[in-house]
């Protein structure tokens, strides 16, 4: 072999070695970008879809309980305002108000507990749904405070109390005529368990909900509903903590991946045919 023949060999060698590091430092480069652009539109779009997400799930929360709010209301008109049955206590024919209660097969339909109390000491009658436990009553403290608060007070106030075990969505109201004018002492109960809501909500929603009793929501809260202004005065701190069963980013990022690796093998396919191209005109 001659020297020039030699020296060409040993070219085409260097250039073929050049070329296969060269195809080995884009693949490389191409691997980190990809996996930085990942990263960087993975986190921006799932924050901006999880922010999005978490408005909803709050937004549905928020209406689920307007609605159930929006059922007391109703049943209020119906049983709490109900002249011709107060006007039986008026004239001491308690027997046959207390009939108009007990003989109505809806109530209990409605709601899980239902009272009225012509004083703050004893209830005139209670009635509780089916699957209600040991059926154990608000204590006579918190029927006190609803007494005090709302007793021959036109209106109603909704509550998130703890009774019977269990937290109840509770309405309290007067005791009045057609138009919400109180007629006689006393106060109506109506009380719908609380879990019963929040099985609604996760039937429409992906999303797992826990009360947090008397403590601070944690950093690592996915998002979080206060329900401070329902609660009684000086009772404990409650907040509804919300997080979805799975997150944006585990069903995002799957799709991420795929397109950025098929932007990878078409930006690699091309690299590595433009290098051919160049390696046979050198050899021509």
């Amino acid at each position: 072999m001659n020297t020039s023949a030699f020296v060409t060999s040993i070219r085409i060698k260097i250039k073929e070695n050049q070329y296969s590091t060269f195809l080995l430092i884009f693949a490389f480069c191409l691997f980190i970008a990809s996996m930085t652009l990942e990263k960087i539109i993975g986190n921006l779009l799932v924050e901006r879809l999880e922010e999005d997400r978490k408005k909803e799930f709050t937004h549905g929360i928020q209406v689920s309980f307007e609605e159930r709010w929006k059922i007391h209301t109703n049943q209020i008109r119906s049983y709490a305002y109900w002249p011709e049955v107060w006007d039986l206590i008026k004239a001491k024919k308690n027997d046959k108000a207390y009939l108009n209660f007990q003989l109505d097969p809806s109530i209990d339909k409605q709601f899980d507990f239902f009272g009225i109390y012509l004083n703050d000491q004893k209830e005139f009658i209670i009635r509780w749904s089916e699957g209600s436990g040991e059926k154990r009553p608000p204590d006579f403290k918190t029927i006190s405070h609803f007494y005090t608060t709302q007793s021959h007070r036109e209106g109603f106030t909704n509550y998130i109390i703890y009774f019977n075990q269990k937290y109840y969505l509770t309405t309290v109201t007067c005791l009045a005529d057609n138009n919400g004018k109180p007629m006689i002492d006393g106060i109506m109960v109506f009380s719908y368990r609380f879990d019963k809501i929040i099985s609604s909500i996760t039937a429409l929603f992906p999303i797992q909900i826990e009360i947090l009793e008397g403590e601070d929501v944690p950093q690592q809260a996915y998002s979080s509903v206060s329900l401070d202004k329902l609660t009684l005065p000086g009772s404990k701190k409650l907040t509804l903590i919300f997080k979805p069963d799975i997150s944006r980013a585990v069903l995002i990022r799957p799709y991420i991946i795929s397109l950025l690796a098929i932007l990878s093998v078409i930006s690699f396919s091309i690299y590595a045919w433009a290098i051919h191209k160049i390696r046979h005109a050198d050899y021509d």
